[in-house]
């Protein structure tokens, strides 16, 4: 039995989210790598991120990036906030 840490979430109203520079199980462009990190090519320049669809009374976001390859053991999570009614981040 696989243990599925979402099936134990509860349903929520969904919105969707795209980006011109990010692909699902593709990496980052190098630009895109942490610098700080010492990575070559790095720049630190997040990626452009576009959201539609928000379920009524939404006021902020907080988007989260988890990077299982990242090297810190945490996965480096990254978040920002955004206040409502934004719908892109270049």
């Amino acid at each position: 039995m696989t243990n599925d840490p979402f099936a134990r979430l509860p349903e929520v109203p969904a919105f969707t989210v795209t980006s011109t520079d990010v692909e699902d199980g593709r990496r980052f462009r190098p630009s895109q790598h942490s610098a700080a990190f010492g990575v070559p090519g790095g720049e630190d320049v997040s990626p452009q991120l576009s959201w539609s669809g928000a379920p009524e009374g939404t006021r902020s976001y907080a988007i989260t990036v988890y990077d299982p390859d990242a090297p810190t053991q945490s996965g480096s999570g990254t978040g920002w906030s955004r206040t409502s009614p934004r719908t892109s981040r270049p």
